[in-house]
Order: C-alpha cells, then structure tokens, then sequence
C-alpha cells in the first residue's frame, strides 16, 4: 500500500507526494512527487531531486517545505515497506 505525505492546503488538492508500493530495490529510497501528468523522484539518501526534467524548480515551496518537515516519517515508512533497501539514518538503523 502507497504512503501518501499529508501536505498543507490547498496543495493538497492537486500536488502528492508518495511513497510507491513497488518500487523497486536497486533505486536508491526515494518518494514521488505528482502533478498532474509530471513526476519527479527525490532521494531519501541523497535528499536531492533523481530526474532533471520535469524540472524540480517546478515544485512549490511549501511542497518541499513539507517533505523536509516529514523527512524522518518519510525514512521511516520507507524502510516499513523496503527493509532489504533501508534510508541511512533512520530509526530502525540508529536504533
């Protein structure tokens, strides 16, 4: 089942940010960002965007600023789904 980012009004009516249920294990952990028809893939290691185009200047700020205040729920639902590719850092690792 996908993880879906709660992000503030009203971007959460046209803009998700996700994590895929079935991704797969050689990428590095990542979260998907939709709009419409565009995507785009930021690193959960790298904390950079993976895909230059579309391009990620598209995305609102409050959208980034939403990934970044849900960063460790992020790592976290992330490992829950893909334990074999675990986010360097998170709980289950510090832990």
């Amino acid at each position: 089942m996908p993880y879906d980012l709660e992000l503030p009004q009203p971007f959460n009516q046209h803009w998700k940010v996700k994590i895929l249920d079935k991704e797969t294990l050689y990428e590095e952990p990542h979260v998907t960002v939709l709009f419409k028809e565009m995507k785009w893939r930021y690193g959960l290691r790298s904390r950079e965007f993976l895909d230059r185009r579309p391009s990620p200047s598209k995305i609102p700020g409050d959208v980034l600023n939403a990934i970044n205040a849900g960063y460790e729920e992020l790592c976290r639902q992330w490992d829950l789904r893909f334990s074999k590719n675990p986010v360097p850092g998170s709980e289950e690792e510090e832990g």
